[in-house]
């Protein structure tokens, strides 16, 4: 009997403790349903308060890696979005050097790179053939700016990397001005030939943007073969050009005293016989809307020599050996502008109405050998 009672006894106490769990569930399950969809109140909350992402800037810490990524950042983007430009955005050969200016500049190591916290890195090539892989997999955004071979493609370019800066109008109206310079550009008189060399001794034959250029200004390329090669030898031996037009990329760049084919007789010969065009090889460089100010002087150059305002006498420019010293740009430019023969042809207009900068003259000078 005393055995029974006791069954029943336990029988319900673990009916009791059932339903005592069962309960304890229940209001936990409540519990967590409240403090779930607390929660989730709270964070939409949040997020209607956060301010809207805008379609202008999408990338509002902005890092550049290489010299040809600083012309778009520095000419599309708000000077107050970019964290840092490469060590080359002021250098010479740098269209956009002034606009660089007090801007910090970083090295495209991924370390330093990552420690600034970018929302978006620009480059053409800086930080080698994996660093856009590398980026994207530490979770930034990587806008690859590509080179442009005529002049369609720099509109393409121009474009693409707006739309990543999000300055889609900003781009537009880059592009705008450049088309309107190109239609101003007078291209009248007879044709001329023009060689086109860079200071390692190369020049740019059809399908280069460089190309390109000598023919929106209407001239003939001396240069026949396709893509870039080491200055024709044999076609100089037998035909020489109207001129010269020589890319100069500032002091330190050029390196004038490397043993190139402008050592060889033939050149020497040619580069001594012919104006010689003097150009800042920042216009040519990376394909950006600048490229209108190496057509815009070079037409100009043109002009003058079939209208007779710049003499077609020898130029000045011999031999790697003859030019001027490279200790500094400024100096180069006073030697090469201090005969009273010297014909300056450039280019000063902004290439942005919102930036107050210094005028970035594109040089094409010619100068007279006095015997």
């Amino acid at each position: 009997m005393l055995l029974f009672a006791r069954q029943r006894l336990e029988r319900s106490q673990e009916s009791n403790h059932r339903a005592g769990y069962r309960k304890y569930a229940a209001f936990e399950a409540r519990s967590r349903m409240r403090l779930l969809l607390a929660s989730l109140v709270g964070f939409l909350f949040l997020a209607a308060c956060q301010p809207t992402p805008s379609a202008k800037s999408p990338g509002r810490r902005i890092v550049s890696l290489d010299y040809c990524a600083d012309q778009f950042v520095l000419g599309l983007a708000d000077r107050a979005d970019i964290l840092a430009v490469s060590p080359d955005a002021g250098a010479a050969f740098s269209y956009m050097r002034t606009a660089a200016e007090g801007l910090p500049t970083v090295r495209p190591r991924a370390e330093d790179v990552l420690a600034l916290e970018p929302d978006l890195v620009v480059r053409s090539y800086g930080g080698g053939p994996n660093a856009r892989a590398f980026f994207e997999r530490a979770g930034v955004r990587v806008l690859q700016i590509g080179f442009a071979d005529d002049l369609a493609g720099v509109r393409a370019v121009i474009r693409h990397a707006a739309r990543g800066l999000g300055a889609p109008n900003r781009g537009e109206r880059l592009i705008a001005g450049m088309n309107a310079r190109f239609r101003a550009t007078r291209v009248q008189g007879p044709s001329a030939r023009a060689l086109y060399l860079t200071p390692a001794g190369y020049s740019a034959g059809p399908g280069t943007l460089v190309h390109e250029v000598l023919t929106a200004a209407g001239l003939e390329n001396f240069q026949v073969q396709r893509g870039w090669h080491p200055i024709p030898l044999e076609s100089l031996a037998y035909e020489t050009p109207t001129f010269v037009a020589r890319a100069h990329f500032g002091a330190g760049a050029n390196h004038d005293d490397a043993w190139t084919s402008f050592r060889h007789p033939v050149v020497r010969r040619t580069l001594s016989a012919v104006p010689v065009a003097v150009l800042d090889g920042a216009t040519t460089s990376c394909g950006g809307w600048f490229v209108v100010d190496a057509v815009a002087a070079l037409a100009a150059l043109r002009q003058g020599l079939s209208a007779g305002h710049v003499s077609p006498q020898p130029g000045a420019l011999t031999a790697p050996t003859q030019l001027p010293p490279s200790s500094t740009r400024q100096a180069r430019d006073r030697l090469t502008l201090e005969d009273s023969g010297d014909q300056l042809l450039g280019c000063k207009g902004s290439s942005s109405s919102r930036r107050a900068r210094d005028c970035l003259t594109l040089e094409a000078t010619v100068r007279r050998v006095k015997p």
